[in-house]
């Protein structure tokens, strides 16, 4: 985010969760904005004293208590989640938040959303344009918010949908599992699973980049005539292969590779055993391509590698350490 911009007031639901964490301590930091952030009487954290936060109570479910969150002419951002709630519940939640934001007459709503809304599809290249074929509960749901938001509102507000891969970074959950077996589990395993998904890509993001990507949308100044969806992704990185990933991981976190070179599986059989699995995404060569978003000036803000760097400083001192 330019350091000299200001941009106004920013009205954030789902700061306690991990992008929100991310994205409100960027935005204290830059100090160009007025944020104001929803909570529920349960929820709390550090951040939130911060005298730059003003904290708003209220609950998604109940709509006359969403009143006081937006402010007119505001960018509201909506990161939440609600994880364990019914289709209805979440599509109910994201109603009432959009019939808030008009009644304070909003200037902009972000919504970040999830790159697997794009469900099963024959491409390997997936773009905002490839049509979306969710399978599981919580694709369609997904798909049925950003849906929701854009028939009801788009004449309202201007809408922007964020959809980011595999996020990862300092206390979030993705690469936790696969860090833990790196680094406690049996070698033998390891070797195992590397040699199935060597090709796989992993379709990783830095949380780091999702969130330089939200303060891009907060930021773009350009009148946004027709809603826009993004997806955020850094698969054209190398990187992004299982074994490249794995290998690279290993050495942040002081493991030595394997001895035996890891030997592919043909990515048929991998394919197949996906898809026995009941993965939606059962093709390992899936491609989410963020090309949009760079063509209407995105930069990233560090590299795939830097972001495993990151990671594995974090998961040694706070989780290896604990």
């Amino acid at each position: 985010m330019n350091n000299n911009q200001e941009i106004g007031t920013i009205a954030l639901a789902g700061a306690t969760g991990f992008i929100g964490k991310h994205l409100l301590s960027s935005l204290l930091c830059s100090g160009n904005s007025r944020i104001r952030v929803l909570i529920h009487e349960n929820r709390s954290m550090a951040l939130l004293d911060d005298p730059g936060v003003m904290p708003v109570k209220g609950d998604l479910l109940k709509l006359e208590t969403l009143y006081d969150f937006p402010v007119p002419g505001c960018t509201v951002v909506n990161l939440v989640n609600l994880i364990g709630m019914s289709e209805q519940d979440n599509l109910l939640a994201m109603d009432n938040l959009g019939k808030a934001c008009i009644k304070a007459g909003i200037r902009k709503l972000i919504h970040c959303s999830t790159a697997v809304v794009s469900g099963r599809v024959s491409s390997n290249m997936i773009t905002e344009e490839t049509e979306c074929n969710p399978i599981n509960e919580y694709e369609i749901t997904k798909y049925k918010i950003e849906k929701s938001f854009i028939e009801k509102y788009r004449d309202s507000f201007d809408i922007i949908i964020l959809r980011p891969t595999e996020v990862f970074g300092p206390d979030g959950k993705n690469l936790l599992k696969l860090a833990n077996s790196l680094v406690q589990g049996n070698r033998i395993a390891n070797y195992a699973r590397s040699c199935l998904f060597k090709k796989r890509r992993v379709n990783l993001v830095s949380v780091q980049n999702v969130v330089a990507a939200i303060e891009f949308c907060i930021c773009l100044n350009k009148k946004v005539l027709e809603p826009e969806i993004f997806i955020v992704s850094e698969d054209e990185d190398p990187i992004c292969e299982y074994r490249n990933m794995e290998s690279m991981l290993m050495r942040y976190l002081g493991q030595k590779d394997y001895f035996v070179p890891v030997a592919p599986i043909p990515l048929s059989i991998l394919g197949f055993l996906l898809k026995l699995l009941g993965r939606t995404n059962c093709n390992p060569l899936s491609f989410y391509s963020g090309r949009k978003l760079v063509d209407f000036g995105f930069t990233k803000k560090i590299s795939l590698q830097d972001g495993l760097a990151l990671f594995a400083d974090w998961y040694k001192a706070y989780i290896v350490g604990a």
